[in-house]
């Protein structure tokens, strides 16, 4: 169990591995989190030591994404170039979850 960003993504990288030992090429993949628990509730191993610098470096790439944006530190398993878009013009209308998004009846 942790909250490192670097260990998620070590472990997912492992995952990929594993699963696309067949030499098929993978274009993005995604980590789902189940079963979320605060630290102090977190199950601890006999040989878990305290990370106190893991602690600071995450509690710090937190406070630059609230100050300056989503997208500024990210793990460079990441990549940098971001081939793919979200296209907007493509998004369902959200009719059930939004009442803006209501479609109105004229008479």
């Amino acid at each position: 169990m942790s909250d490192d960003s670097r260990e998620l993504v070590a472990a997912a990288r492992r995952c990929i591995e594993a699963a696309w030992r067949g030499g098929f090429a993978y274009v993005k993949a995604g980590v789902i989190l189940d079963d979320l628990r605060r630290r102090e509730e977190a199950p601890r191993g006999l040989f878990d030591l305290p990370r106190q610098r893991s602690e600071a470096l995450m509690k710090a790439m937190d406070e630059l994404k609230a100050r300056y944006g989503r997208h500024t530190v990210f793990p460079a398993a990441m990549g940098i170039e971001r081939p793919w878009k979200l296209r907007a013009a493509h998004h369902s209308p959200r009719y059930t979850t939004r009442l803006s998004e209501l479609p109105l009846v004229r008479a």
